[in-house]
C-alpha cells in the first residue's frame, strides 16, 4: 500500500483526520477512479488520500474465472504522531 504524503500546510497547522476513498479498479487491478466518500474536512488531506489511492496496484476481483472491474473502500488516517 502507498502511504499518502502528509500535506505540509496541514502538518504545520496541526491538522489530523481520516478520509474514506471509494476506489474503482479495472480488470488489471489498476485504479481508474478515486472518490472521497467521507471527507476529513480538509481539502489537502482529502486530496493527498485520493492521490495515494490512485498509486495502489490491486489484485483484480475474479468473477466466473474472469477478472472484472470492481470497487472498494479504503480509509486513510492522517495522524501527526505517526510519521
Amino acid at each position: 500500500m502507498v502511504k499518502p504524503v502528509y500535506p505540509r500546510k496541514a502538518m504545520r497547522d496541526g491538522i489530523e483526520g481520516k478520509v474514506t476513498i471509494l476506489i474503482t479498479v479495472d480488470e488489471k487491478g489498476i485504479p481508474i477512479e478515486a472518490k472521497v466518500t467521507k471527507s476529513s474536512g480538509n481539502f489537502d488531506l482529502d486530496n493527498a488520500a485520493r492521490n495515494a489511492a490512485m498509486k495502489y496496484i490491486f489484485v483484480p476481483q475474479i468473477f466466473n474465472g474472469v477478472p472484472v472491474r470492481s470497487q472498494g473502500l479504503q480509509d486513510f488516517v492522517f495522524n501527526l504522531n505517526e510519521g
